[in-house]
């Protein structure tokens, strides 16, 4: 541009003033409308060239990178403070583009406008999601122990048939979801969101995750009344058909008295009135009608009806076997 500005210059002070003319022209003109400044420096981020006034902190104007230059004349990679889109931690970058998460391996892209971006695959965001639920579910009861790895180690080589890359990314998916401040419920419905809007083969991938949870409460023997709260909030949630669910429970759980005890808040021994007061409160606390005066959602209405179901069928088969 102050080349074309210098010949302008150049032709009008030829016309003005002659030789003479032409050559102060074209220097006035070269200096008209651009700006000096007093330092030249090389973005650390894109390497090219910016103009800076005074030492201080600055955004690169091709890429946005951030820099810092010093008063003793030294331009430091000063790094971006950006969130990670999937674990929410953390992190500094040197400017934009495609980046993967040392946290938790996610990749993202940070754009030229300052935005942070999912850039995974939605198989591989779902891989994620499914391994960080099973280290929440095999949580429920306070500890993850042998069995529970033991098991998770079966789903990845025989249930899945995992290659190398997805088996390592899942044991490092399944310890992230160990650590993380998120809950099982928060997984269970991130899944639901990403297979009803991004994945075809949505129901197959909902009820494979629930075969596997039942596998993961039953490694240890007898399914804890914690776990059994959480498959029924799994399958409430992900909309799993009620044939599967009878045939899960009907494969997996031992249909004992303890577990209906369990779920009355009761033990053996306890008198039938007891037994009842106990009954009386948990249905009046969940049961359908109620919950649906209060316009909850929908996953809230189905996991309610479950509940009130296995109320009722606990009441009766303690109320048969007191009888019997």
């Amino acid at each position: 541009m102050s080349f074309f500005k210098s010949v302008i210059g150049g032709a009008i002070g030829f016309v003005v003033g002659g030789p003479l003319g032409a050559a102060g022209g074209a220097v006035l003109a070269s200096r008209l409308g651009s700006k000096e400044y007093k330092y030249s420096i090389n973005c650390p981020h894109c390497y090219k060239s910016l103009g800076v006034d005074t030492y201080g902190r600055y955004n690169c104007c091709h890429c946005e990178g951030v820099l810092t230059f010093s008063e003793d004349g030294v331009i430091k990679d000063t790094r971006i403070d950006v969130i990670c889109p999937y674990c929410k931690q953390n992190l500094l970058i040197e400017g934009p583009g495609k980046w993967n998460c040392c946290k938790c391996n996610q990749s993202f892209e940070y754009t030229i406008d300052n935005s942070v971006k999912e850039y995974n695959s939605e198989e591989e965001t779902c891989l994620f999601i499914i391994f960080a639920a099973f280290a929440k579910f095999c949580k429920a009861n306070g500890q993850i122990k042998n069995e529970h790895i033991s098991t998770a180690t079966d789903i990845m080589d025989n249930y899945y048939g995992f290659n190398e890359e997805n088996r390592k990314l899942s044991i490092k998916y399944f310890r992230m979801g160990r650590d993380s401040d998120k809950t099982f419920e928060d997984y269970c419905m991130k899944l639901n969101d990403i297979c009803d809007d991004k994945l075809e083969d949505d129901r197959e991938i909902k009820n494979d995750f629930l075969i596997c949870l039942y596998k993961l409460a039953t490694c240890l023997g007898k399914t804890t009344y914690e776990e059994e709260k959480m498959l029924n909030y799994a399958a409430a949630i992900l909309k799993i058909e009620p044939y599967l669910i009878n045939k899960l429970k009907e494969e997996y759980i031992e249909n004992s008295l303890d577990k209906y005890y369990e779920i009355l808040g009761c033990k053996r021994g306890d008198s039938i009135s007891i037994i009842k007061s106990s009954y009386r409160k948990i249905v009046n606390e969940c049961h359908p009608d109620k919950i649906l005066s209060k316009n909850l959602p929908e996953y809230l209405v189905n996991y309610s009806t479950q509940r009130f179901r296995e109320v009722q069928e606990a009441y009766e088969k303690i109320k048969l076997d007191l009888e019997a």
